[in-house]
């Protein structure tokens, strides 16, 4: 059943619209109870009516389903036939007394029980009231108290009554609505909140994913372990994101220098495989040849680009040098010595000099039928083609000289050019000797001493050994020699035979040494080890196509060794022997019977240092490093080691190394240091002096002498910095210096008749430094130096409060816990609060201020053993982290005044030191560690030592045992800055979408 109108207005469209729609709204909220939408129900046309063929039978229904009907009278409704219609409907249906006049215009007059004179009644109305009717004037508009009449008489209502409703609805509303607010208020900010946690959760969820992919691609690509760490932080600093990436950058310390990978099109679209590396290691440049270092794959793709690196600067793209039309594979590449000029040969035998800089090039030597015939020089800035050698000027490319040669050797400085007549052409630096006719073509080969004072050169039925320095013949022999080796010095000559006679020429008495070659094999090189003791006779062929080599005592000709690696590396000392191919790598001791050490990887490129010393080896899992100086040890897996690295070299120096392989990705080393990571500098060691400590937030270094007298080191360049006597210091044992360096406290231990004595003086540190306090005990000192607490070192029962300049204050018993052997304490870093830990497993908190006892903890975890490492307060004092017996560090709460523990973590170590921040703590056993949840994350793999935050706390500065330094980065920007360094560029959008990295690309590193 369709619901009832409380009311109808009856009116005159014009003008009377708005009066009408402004009685119906000031109807609906006069009065109205909260919880209602209108307080009052009224019919209007234009509002309540919807479309219909008979206008007047719906007005008729909703006259007939109202309880009043206000007619708004004026002159227009007088003459309305729709008003009249409406009025005699409800007369003829209902009593008049229902019926409200609401004058908006005109005049009505009532006079002889009617209305006279009146333009605004409706002639429908004459005669419809017994009596005057009340009236409402409203010819200025729908007053509140017009309003408020109307709805007290369709309501029944009293005015003032309708009206106190009216002002009680209204202040509940107000109530409610301001209820109303506030609960949305609370709810948007909830539903904010909420988002803005779901959010961070969701950042924290994709910071965690990249992290642990991170982790897994640290072995491997160490690169993109670094970038993918980087972005996890910059997502959300997880315990996981920061372990992520301190990991990587503890990782990438160990000597990864920098990372050469190209962005975006220009990086190699193909495996390098041939590799320089300038002399002072400022310039790397790789190239393509299948072939080269026996590397597998794509031998069929042909690509004569050359790529170039600055190792220092930049942003890792490489400069690529064209391929010109007719250009092949290029398979040798050779810097100048000041790396401005690269020679670069190609498989077809051409060769171009590039100014890599300039992206400029010419041809020296042009394509020849036998590529064989051309060879870049090895050692000189010099060409070999057909007939000639070519030197060029390799500071200015410009050509030298053009010498008549069919061959070239180099060595000691020199490059020996054997020509077609016999003689010998030497160039040492611009000096050119031309020799007399040796009466030999050396077809057979040709080799120099290790110091270039000799040649040897052998051909059928005769060897020859010249004097570089003249081109003259120092000695000749008749032999049918297949190879030759020359002593490092060039005083004795190697000739070997193919069925296995070697002759030892020079040095003493012939040595005539026959080695027992295998049926099938033939001798294909013979060489002297570094110091000339032992000879090298490699043979190879026979049915299974093997290599085996024998190594001979040079003076005696005894047989030493044999082994079977077609490669081989002498250590300095030649106590041991590295050999590899294609099954492996062997270690193998030569001067005692010690089972040789056999590691099953391929080797692909191969490099040895310089100096000899140490030799790198490119495998399946990586670069391996000996340091041959050291043959026992095991060798280094180069972090960053690029898998399957088919070329490796180092740079003149030694010190740097390069490797690459698939992708075209060069990794470029820093080899000495390739040990523990961050390498800065060294404190020099005193004889008799303390074991130096950190001071000034790990900027200096600081030991006392034997003489007493205190000095300082700069722990970055191992300057001194200062030296300051202290009177009355001799024999000190122990050394500690306040942070900003105004106060030195000195330790003494000494045997008495009672035990252990201690007593620690204090001096403030002037020009000449004075004695300020000499006290009993170990003495700790608040940061401010304002208190120091002495505790007795025989009985460790009783605590000893001082004022800075030792007026004693007060004295109390450390009687708090039941076993009364105190075995450490330590004092906040404000000097309020003494810990103290027994022998077992209690901990008792002290106030410096009363001796009361601030908290117990009997029996709960039990301190271990080590002394005052095994506590440390956080720098704010509201901490204490405590090593205890369970194996865990404990999180104490000290401000609750209860035994409550806050967090707890197996680590192996004890607390060394707090971050100033607190946010950060380093156990003795290098765990680097989240102070808030114990996370760990990361370890130094070097921890031996002492450490100490920079004043920043962006890095750890770290004093090992012989007085080497390193700084270690740990805050997050700090880390960040050292991956991208490290790095030199950001992730690709390629990179980015296969590790599903949110929101918009963004490189990361620039």
């Amino acid at each position: 059943m369709a619901r009832g109108y409380d009311a109808f207005i009856s009116y005159a469209r014009v003008p009377d619209a708005g009066a009408a729609e402004e009685l119906r709204r000031g109807l609906h909220g006069f009065a109205r109870p909260w919880f209602r939408m209108r307080a009052l129900r009224v019919f209007l046309d234009a509002a309540s009516l919807s479309a219909s063929p008979d206008l007047e039978r719906d007005l008729q229904r909703c006259l007939d389903r109202s309880r009043f009907l206000i007619v708004l009278a004026s002159p227009a409704s007088a003459r309305s036939r729709w008003v009249a219609k409406e009025i005699e409907y409800w007369l003829a249906t209902r009593s008049p007394d229902h019926i409200v006049l609401v004058r908006t215009g005109g005049t009505l007059h009532w006079a002889d029980g009617r209305f006279t004179a009146s333009d605004a009644v409706s002639p429908a109305l004459a005669g419809a009231f017994p009596a005057e009717p009340t009236y409402l004037d409203a010819p200025a508009g729908m007053s509140p108290d017009v309003i408020a009449k109307i709805s007290a008489r369709v309501r029944g209502r009293d005015v003032d009554e309708l009206y106190g409703e009216d002002v009680r609805e209204h202040r509940k509303a107000v109530r409610i609505r301001r209820v109303a607010i506030a609960l949305l208020t609370t709810l948007a900010v909830v539903a904010s909140v909420t988002a803005v946690l779901a959010v961070r959760r969701s950042r924290e969820a994709s910071s965690r994913q990249l992290a642990a992919q991170s982790v897994q691609l640290r072995p491997s690509r160490l690169d993109l372990a670094l970038l993918l760490a980087v972005r996890a932080v910059a997502l959300a600093p997880t315990d996981e994101a920061r372990s992520g990436l301190l990991g990587a950058v503890l990782e990438s310390g160990r000597g990864v220098r920098r990372f050469l990978r190209a962005p975006g099109d220009r990086s190699a679209p193909f495996d390098l495989r041939v590799l320089a590396v300038s002399a002072a290691g400022q310039w790397v440049a790789g190239a393509h040849c299948p072939a080269a270092n026996n590397g597998p794959g794509d031998a069929g793709s042909t690509d004569g680009r050359i790529f170039v690196w600055p190792v220092t600067g930049g942003d890792g793209t490489p400069i690529v040098l064209p391929a010109a039309e007719g250009d092949t594979n290029v398979c040798e590449l050779a810097f100048g010595p000041d790396g401005r000029f690269l020679l670069a040969r190609d498989a077809s035998g051409r060769v171009r000099l590039w100014e890599p800089r300039a992206g400029t090039g010419r041809i020296v030597a042009e394509a020849v039928e036998d590529e064989s015939e051309t060879a870049l020089i090895d050692g000189a800035f010099a060409v070999r083609r057909a007939g000639v050698v070519v030197f060029l000027d390799p500071r200015t490319g410009a050509d030298l000289a053009t010498v008549p040669g069919v061959a070239a050797v180099t060595g000691g400085g020199r490059v020996v050019v054997i020509g077609a007549d016999g003689r010998l052409r030497i160039r040492d630096g611009a000096r050119l000797v031309t020799g007399p006719a040796l009466g030999i073509d050396a077809e057979r080969g040709a080799v120099t001493s290790a110091d270039g004072r000799r040649v040897g050169l052998f051909a059928a039925g005769r060897a020859v050994v010249a004097d570089t320095a003249t081109g003259r013949a120092a000695a000749g022999y008749p032999t049918a020699a297949v190879a030759m080796a020359l002593s490092p010095r060039g005083d004795r000559i190697a000739l070997a035979e193919s069925g296995g006679r070697v002759v030892v020429h020079g040095g003493g008495p012939d040595r005539d040494v026959r080695v027992p070659v295998p049926a099938g094999m033939t001798v294909g090189q013979v060489v002297f080890s570094p110091s000339g003791k032992l000879i090298s006779v490699t043979a190879g062929g026979g049915a299974e196509n093997l290599t085996v080599r024998f190594l001979i005592d040079a003076a005696t000709g005894a047989l030493r060794k044999v082994h079977w690696t077609p490669w081989a590396r002498f250590s300095t000392d030649e106590s041991a022997l590295i050999g590899w191919g294609d099954t492996g790598i062997t270690s193998e001791r030569l001067t005692r019977p010690v089972p040789d050490e056999v590691i099953s990887s391929s080797v692909g490129g191969t490099a040895a240092s310089p100096d000899g010393r140490r030799l790198a080896l490119g495998t399946a899992d990586g670069i391996l490093l000996w340091d041959l100086d050291e043959p026992g040890e095991r060798p280094a897996l180069l972090p960053g080691s690029v898998g399957g690295a088919y070329a490796v070299a180092f740079d003149g120096t030694g010190e740097i190394l390069v490797a690459v392989g698939a992708g075209g990705t060069p990794t470029v080393w820093q080899v000495d240091r390739t040990g523990p990571p961050f390498r800065l500098g060294a404190v020099p060691e005193l004889p008799g002096a303390s074991s130096p400590i950190l001071i000034n937030d790990g900027a200096a270094a600081a030991a006392m002498t034997a003489d007493g007298t205190a000095v300082a080191w700069d722990t970055t360049t191992g300057r001194e910095q200062w030296r300051l006597p202290l009177p009355g210091a001799a024999g000190a044992t122990g050394i500690t210096v306040a942070r900003d360096g105004t106060r030195i406290a000195v330790s003494h231990s000494s045997f008495g008749r009672s035990g252990l004595d201690h007593r620690t003086g204090t001096y403030a540190a002037g020009t000449p430094a004075r004695l300020v306090t000499d006290l009993p005990g170990e003495v700790m000192a608040s940061t401010d130096g304002r208190v120091l607490v002495g505790v007795d070192g025989r009985t460790n029962e009783e605590a000893v409060v001082y004022r800075g300049d030792g007026t004693r204050i007060r004295s109390f018993r450390l009687d708090a816990l039941p076993r009364p052997y105190t075995v450490s304490t330590v004092l906040s870093p404000d000097g309020r609060m003494l810990a103290a830990s027994d022998h077992l497993s209690g901990l008792a908190v002290y106030g410096t201020s009363d001796g009361r006892v601030r908290i117990r903890c009997p029996a709960l975890f039990g301190p271990s053993v080590t002394g005052g490492g095994s506590m440390r307060f956080t720098p704010d004092g509201t901490r204490l982290a405590v090593s205890g017996q369970d194996g865990q560090l404990h999180l104490v709460d000290t401000t609750v005044g209860t035994c409550t523990e806050v967090a707890a973590a197996r680590l192996s170590g004890d607390v060394a030191t707090f971050s100033h921040d607190g946010r950060t703590l380093v156990t003795t056993d290098g765990e680097i560690v989240a102070a808030d949840t114990l996370a760990v994350l990361g370890t130094d793999p070097d921890p031996f030592g002492e450490y100490a935050f920079s004043a920043d706390d962006r890095h750890l500065i770290h004093l090992d045992d012989e007085g080497g330094t390193r700084r270690i980065p740990v805050a997050d920007d700090a880390l960040i800055s050292a991956a991208c360094a490290v790095v030199g560029r950001g992730l690709t959008e390629t990179e980015w979408r296969r590790f599903a990295v949110p929101g918009t690309f963004h490189a990361g590193c620039r």
